[in-house]
């Protein structure tokens, strides 16, 4: 199977190979009638073909857009302009902010210049970026229809996510979600079991390490960090039944602190799983920044392949054991009333017993609801050690709704306002989804 970047390059080749051959085509054409060129100028002709034929894609388009924006009164989004060609580092400055910062970083300048909407335009593709609340109200809202994710997305996706739950539009969209919605009841997500359990497994470890004179890395930054493998291990449990007990294999340690003894048997099955689960998150949520370019950083191999190895190990078995058992029920006859316990995947194998379904929709959900609250986690855990006073009110507050030993029910968390403003806050300053693509259907004109 060609890689991303062996496939890109052979579209690459294919087209230049067409235009060539229709320069030389027309420049034969030209010398039947009477006119003759030189062996040179064909081959010039044919090397500038591919060039020549985008840039006049790229005026094509731009004339395009232009004449639609005065057909429709309106104006078009002002484009951001880079120092290099095609704003490369304004693609790579975005990419640093991700890998080294929180990924929104780095659009205070352009929002403060442009104001809340703008075209970053990277290698002449455009990409509108706005942050006014009327555009994404139309987006995500009162004309959701119009706004997909687009075949460019659901390809760059397509490897770890499939055709799941968020790399689908339309009718298999809304399939997805028709599967999945009816499992998140409130009498589910007020279970906190799995989630106390958990819990107090990670505390439990921190206050090891701490007690031998060692810190913690707690941050949502990679698979080895306490909140990380908090959330997969309650991910995993809450929605397969199965924990894949990644802090089993023990927290990290500081670089300079030497470790002898390396994860084995069940331990080391768990670290490779969260390590192989980040990696192909990572290299999935690095595509859409390099826009048409990504599968140039992918000639020899497809990135995700390696990982994705790994977590299919994992998941296939309880995929067919859930399959199996479903199976096994149906021909003894069997009827399952006793819902209390049911996983997510106990849910979906009552819909489908299609295993390439089943693993697309249990990994788009389990991306969702661990990377979310791991990166809730991390900034508040962050905001709290900065701000100690609203730390001592939060903390009284738990005190006195739930106290130092009772386990949270429901109805305690619903009554604890300072906890949801504390969290209300930490998500609008530091949203763990900061950005929203979608491709728009047809082109309207928006108001600002």
């Amino acid at each position: 199977m060609a890689t991303p970047g062996v496939a890109f390059l052979g579209r690459i080749v294919l087209l230049a190979g067409s235009l060539g051959l229709g320069m030389i085509s027309v420049m034969r054409f030209a010398t039947k009638s009477g006119r003759s060129f030189p062996p040179w100028i064909l081959l010039l002709g044919a090397t500038c073909s591919l060039p020549i034929g985008l840039a006049l894609r790229i005026l094509y388009v731009r004339i395009i857009h232009h004449r639609e924006a005065a057909r429709m009164g309106a104006q078009l989004a002002v484009p951001v302009k880079g120092k290099q060609f095609g704003n490369l580092d304004i693609m790579f400055k975005l990419l640093e902010h991700f890998r080294n910062g929180y990924p929104g970083d780095g659009m205070a300048g352009p929002i403060a210049e442009l104001g809340p909407c703008f075209n970053f335009r990277v290698m002449f593709e455009d990409l509108i970026f706005t942050t006014e609340p009327s555009h994404i109200k139309t987006i995500l809202a009162t004309d959701f229809q119009n706004y997909v994710k687009g075949d460019r997305f659901k390809n760059a996706m397509s490897s770890v996510l499939g055709t799941g739950v968020f790399n689908a539009d339309g009718d298999m969209w809304k399939f997805h979600r028709s599967m999945t919605r009816p499992f998140f009841s409130q009498e589910r997500i007020s279970h906190f079991n799995i989630f106390d359990r958990h819990a107090e497994d990670a505390i439990m470890r921190m206050k090891s390490r701490f007690r031998a004179g060692h810190p913690v890395d707690f941050q949502a930054s990679k698979a080895i960090d306490l909140v990380s493998r908090f959330t997969l291990d309650s991910a995993t449990e809450f929605m397969f039944g199965n924990c894949v007990h990644s802090l089993s294999a023990g927290l990290p340690y500081p670089y300079n602190v030497a470790v002898s003894d390396a994860p084995s048997g069940t331990a080391k099955t768990a670290e490779d799983f969260a390590r192989a689960f980040a990696e192909a998150q990572w290299v999935i949520s690095q595509r859409p920044n390099k826009r048409w370019l990504w599968p140039l950083f992918e000639i020899f191999k497809d990135d995700t392949i390696a990982p994705m190895r790994v977590v299919n190990s994992f998941i296939d078995p309880i995929l067919k054991e859930a399959i199996t058992k479903k199976q096994s029920a149906e021909a003894s006859g069997e009827k399952n009333v006793d819902t209390d316990d049911e996983t997510l995947l106990d849910h979906l194998v009552q819909m489908t017993t299609d295993p390439v379904v089943l693993k697309d929709e249990t990994l788009n959900i389990m991306i969702a609801g661990r990377d979310t609250t791991a990166a809730t986690l991390t900034i508040a855990i962050y905001l709290l050690s900065m701000y100690p006073h609203v730390m001592t009110r939060l903390r009284e507050e738990v005190m006195t709704k739930v106290g130092p030993t009772n386990r949270p029910t429901y109805d305690n968390i619903r009554e604890m306002k300072y906890l949801r403003a504390v969290i209300n806050e930490t998500m609008r300053l530091f949203p763990t989804v900061p950005y929203n693509i979608r491709c728009a259907k047809l082109s309207k004109p928006h108001r600002i």
